[in-house]
């Protein structure tokens, strides 16, 4: 990938200990704004957009730093009939370039995977 522009992005999906019906992942978007745009005002926007959806629960928010950066850290659960997942969603930006970095599990196994998504969002890089 050398001399290529864009984001280089490498992801893994750490191995469950549990039966799960779902690969806990982590996940990783890229999206430039086309117009000037605060971090709160963006992660405001994901957090409303998540709320529309039934079954959604945010669950914490809290300011962070991610790799020198300020950064936005949050939580939700939802369930889809009988099934019940958990995330937690770090976002980032650096100019009008947001990187919103989320893993996913199902709520049994969440916290045996929980340590894993907070190492793979901290370590995270800009170049």
């Amino acid at each position: 990938m050398e001399h290529h522009k864009g984001a280089r992005i490498i992801a893994i999906a750490p191995q469950g200990r549990e039966l799960s019906y779902i690969r806990e992942n982590i996940n990783v978007v890229v999206e430039e704004i086309p117009r000037p745009i605060t971090l709160n005002e963006y992660v405001d926007m994901q957090v409303q957009v998540l709320k529309r959806l039934k079954g959604i629960t945010v669950l914490e928010r809290i300011d962070t730093f991610i790799a020198g950066e300020r950064a936005v850290r949050f939580s939700y659960s939802y369930s889809i009939k009988d099934f019940g997942y958990r995330a937690i969603v770090h976002t980032m930006q650096r100019n009008r370039t947001f990187f919103v970095i989320t893993g996913i599990s199902q709520i049994n196994n969440y916290n045996n995977c929980k340590k894993i998504f907070l190492d793979s969002a901290a370590s995270f890089r800009f170049e």
